[in-house]
């Protein structure tokens, strides 16, 4: 059995905003990768959302249906398949926030899309830092024992290597 991936960043906060099917995320998505080896492009032209969906999940529905596919990359592997899902238009500066760790800076419409998917509670961490929360601030200032800014954002940065997908065949030389 394979060890269970931790979800990335992408998937907590920009999943919500790529996907129209609560369901096909929260049952059929493995991950999410802002970035691959194979596609170049500049964050601030966001070609879309590199999705890992389960093959199991795909076989049980017709994902092509419940999500805006753009391409689908084959990965030779019998688990998974990697779509690319292109941003929503009008989400799309939400999307670019978030790459630039800019969490607060999310509209209103793009925080609620996401507090409403994943059904989070009002003292959820992810949705505090969404709100740059004071209580989140002083809860990270007594784990970390240090003192934050009260205009920096509360959400962490964007790490491009965990935020990499990269096949088993990209790494064997």
């Amino acid at each position: 059995m394979r060890e269970k991936e931790k979800f990335n960043l992408s998937y907590t906060y920009m999943i919500p905003l790529v996907m129209v099917n609560v369901t096909v995320a929260k049952k059929g998505i493995i991950n999410s990768f802002i970035y691959h080896p194979g596609y170049n492009y500049n964050t601030e032209d966001m070609e879309g959302l590199f999705v890992k969906l389960s093959y199991e999940y795909i076989s049980k529905s017709d994902v092509k249906y419940n999500v805006y596919v753009k391409e689908i990359i084959n990965i030779d592997d019998e688990s998974f398949m990697i779509f690319i899902i292109p941003p929503r238009q009008e989400l799309l500066l939400d999307m670019l926030f978030l790459l630039k760790g800019h969490y607060s800076y999310i509209s209103i419409i793009g925080k609620t899309i996401i507090k409403e998917f994943w059904n989070l509670s009002e003292k959820s961490r992810p949705l505090l830092a969404l709100f740059k929360s004071e209580k989140l601030r002083e809860l990270i200032e007594k784990e970390l024992d240090v003192v934050i800014d009260e205009n920096a954002e509360l959400g962490n940065i964007i790490d491009k290597s965990k935020e990499t997908y990269i096949t088993k065949k990209q790494i064997q030389i």
